[in-house]
């Protein structure tokens, strides 16, 4: 489809979207010209926060309008349009969802007439899981559920695939966090800024829920082996909160390890395990 036939969001649509005091928090964060941060949440989705939990990227290229992430319901991807739409006067063309994790990417069925873009594995993914996270997300998301309405699921159609790739002003990088949870990570070429959604957070300690913690160590250890990733060209930013250092990321890949060997010897001493341990600050790099 032709840029020229997308079609703006009515104005009295815009008007008529529902952002209440306790409802979504959209800031755009400059990162770079011609790329935004929209912050999510830190911890897990509750009625609170509606689900808005998972960091998004907002990206100029040309006349194209970039999202890596949609957001955790079509209300959300409503509002969002809405707010790419009254703060830069653009449509958002393209939206890529990253990796199946619901409250990042179910905003797609709320934002019209985009582009929807996906690596094959993470399409698989979305197909096969999503009906089960989807139900686990509308019980944290309580009296807030109403904003996934009955069919949240979109799984994108415009797919691509193998290990590493560009597609519009990114590149491209295709990980795991264990059998099942393909990700993928992505560089903004222009500023050199890096976007590792499900193996990096940015704040409190990362989240190895419904991972291989083998895996996730690897894929960490992976992302520093980038061009420039050990010398701190550019920022990070993961999952969760503010950008990240090259030092923060070396941190977080000798996390998993200590948190394996901190379970092992928690299990010796009887703990129950259902508290994930922080990070340990002599970890830092």
């Amino acid at each position: 489809m032709s840029l020229g036939l997308v079609v703006l969001p009515a104005q009295a649509e815009c008007a008529a979207a529902e952002v209440s005091p306790t409802g979504f928090q959209l800031d755009f964060v400059a990162l770079a010209p011609g790329l935004w941060l929209i912050p999510g949440a830190a911890g897990d989705a509750d009625a609170g926060n509606r689900g808005q939990v998972s960091n998004l990227l907002l990206a100029f290229d040309g006349p194209r309008t970039w999202l890596l992430g949609s957001g955790p319901s079509p209300a959300f991807g409503r509002v969002l349009a809405c707010a790419v739409q009254a703060r830069f006067g653009r449509v958002v063309s393209d939206g890529v969802s990253p990796w199946p994790r619901p409250e990042l990417v179910l905003g797609l069925r709320g934002l019209p007439g985009l582009r929807a873009w996906a690596h094959a594995d993470v399409a698989q993914a979305l197909r096969s899981r999503c009906p089960g996270c989807v139900e686990r997300l509308r019980q944290r998301l309580g009296p807030a559920a109403v904003d996934l309405g009955e069919d949240p699921v979109q799984v994108p159609d415009h797919l691509f695939e193998g290990q590493a790739g560009t597609l519009g002003p990114w590149r491209w990088q295709l990980l795991s966090r264990g059998e099942g949870f393909p990700v993928t990570v992505w560089e903004h070429r222009a500023s050199g800024l890096r976007f590792a959604p499900g193996l990096l957070w940015g704040v409190g300690a990362p989240d190895g829920r419904d991972a291989d913690l083998s895996v996730l160590s690897a894929s960490t250890r992976d992302l520093l082996e980038r061009p420039g990733a050990r010398h701190g060209n550019g920022s990070w930013v993961g999952e969760q909160g503010p950008p990240m250092q090259a030092a923060a990321v070396t941190r977080q890949a000798r996390y998993w390890p200590w948190l394996l060997a901190a379970a092992h010897e928690g299990v010796e001493r009887g703990d129950d395990g259902t508290q994930a341990p922080d990070l340990p600050a002599d970890l830092a790099a």
